[in-house]
């Protein structure tokens, strides 16, 4: 007879293939559809904005514009769990305060189309940049990238390859709320907490690569 696994090792195992064959994706991204609350529900004009990415894939945003004069732009990363539907508070301030907000979402949440990967989220961060690039033209106003958790770490990567190719729009800043050291780094510790996947942590978070250098996009975008 043939050996049989353990079936107290047969699940742990399953999980762990399933991880890799995920790259750990499911670590990161909690996204949902759920419409937790709209900007005009807080009082706040905005516009909805549509993206196409390079890959096929369509965003979903919101351009929260200043109240009065803009004083300058924030571009808002949000976290990894919901939609920009729950994190809207996080930045529904900032139009009172004299600034223009736009806060997409990564492929998978909301009504963005796709499926949620490191990757996929690394190239919808800079789309949307690109994006605001356009929409604000030659504004001589600052441009702040403000993100927040998960969206820290995105905003660092992709400030970090931004600003070196001397990209447009410039940043005047780089705003990190909350943000972790690394991608392997968080996915190891999540991993780590849970019991199913705590023998495979250190092979699994080898799946995540902790550098992206990536050519620039070239993207057609459009809002409505």
């Amino acid at each position: 007879m043939e050996p049989r696994i353990p079936r107290f090792l047969l699940i742990p195992a399953i999980a762990a293939m399933a991880a890799f064959q995920a790259g750990c994706s499911g670590f990161f991204f909690y996204p949902d559809q759920q419409v937790y609350v709209t900007p005009d529900r807080l009082e706040l004009a905005y516009e909805d904005v549509w993206l196409d990415t390079p890959d096929g894939e369509r965003l979903h945003g919101w351009w929260l514009p200043a109240q009065g004069e803009p004083l300058g732009d924030v571009y808002f990363l949000h976290g990894n769990a919901q939609n920009i539907s729950s994190h809207v508070f996080n930045v529904a301030w900032l139009p009172e305060a004299g600034y223009n907000v736009f806060l997409p979402d990564y492929r998978g949440y909301g009504r963005s189309t796709g499926t949620a990967d490191l990757e996929g989220a690394l190239q919808d961060a800079e789309t949307g940049l690109r994006w605001l690039g356009v929409r604000v033209g030659d504004s001589q106003r600052p441009l702040y990238l403000l993100g927040q958790s998960l969206g820290g770490a995105l905003a660092i990567t992709l400030a970090s390859e931004w600003v070196p190719r001397k990209e447009t729009p410039g940043l005047t800043a780089v705003i990190a709320d909350s943000a972790f050291s690394g991608f392997r780094a968080i996915a190891r510790e999540k991993l780590g907490g849970f019991w199913l996947t705590w023998p495979f942590q250190a092979p699994l978070s080898w799946t995540i690569p902790d550098e992206y250098v990536r050519k620039p996009l070239k993207v057609a975008t459009h809002s409505t």
